[in-house]
């Protein structure tokens, strides 16, 4: 997660942004207030499944490719 964080800080550099504005205000839209906290679970909640759902196929030895895909295929 920092290797993700510095590259990101690089790129946002190279766009001649400020990266701990940019980090300020990632954390702000998604932490900000109690509306915004709920609207993060939200949209949190159904990756997660999925991402447990794949777990659980991948540890029955079964392949299981795309259910991200399809989550938001749905919608």
């Amino acid at each position: 997660m920092l290797a993700a964080l510095l590259i990101g800080a690089v790129l946002l550099l190279l766009l001649n942004v400020n990266p701990i504005t940019a980090y300020a205000a990632m954390i702000e839209g998604a932490f900000g207030s109690i509306s915004s906290i709920t609207q993060s679970l939200v949209k949190a909640t159904p990756l997660l499944l999925v991402g447990l759902g794949i777990c659980i196929a991948f540890r029955a030895s079964v392949i299981n490719i795309g259910g991200e895909g399809r989550l938001f295929w749905e919608r």
